[in-house]
């Protein structure tokens, strides 16, 4: 769960947000429909398949603390109880943006 300020900011800073949608989130960034998808819970079967697809999409992928995802490496012994966050948009400003938004409500 995303702390209550960081919700309420990115509300105030979006037209619209649509909660609880995990991995299926990802398609409307895809699509253009979404203009960036959050999440902080997912595990390695989550993100890791999607990785290739987002990236070939051109779509801008960071952990919540700003780093690339395409430089992380991932621990798989840990799969079942590592939960990692996800910052996807196409917008690589805006995703600097959420990432800042982040360490504000930290």
């Amino acid at each position: 769960m995303f702390k209550p300020y960081f919700v309420q900011t990115l509300k105030n800073n979006t037209k619209n947000i649509t909660p609880e949608l995990n991995c299926m989130g990802l398609t409307g960034v895809i699509e253009g429909s979404a203009d960036a998808f959050v999440e902080n819970c997912l595990r390695l079967h989550d993100i890791a398949p999607a990785l290739p697809v987002l990236t070939n999409a051109g779509i801008t992928v960071l952990d919540l603390e700003g780093n690339d995802y395409t430089d992380i490496q991932f621990n798989v012994s840990q799969a079942a109880s590592e939960k990692y966050g996800v910052i996807a948009t196409r917008s690589a400003d805006l995703a600097d943006e959420i990432v800042n938004l982040y360490r504000e409500a930290q």
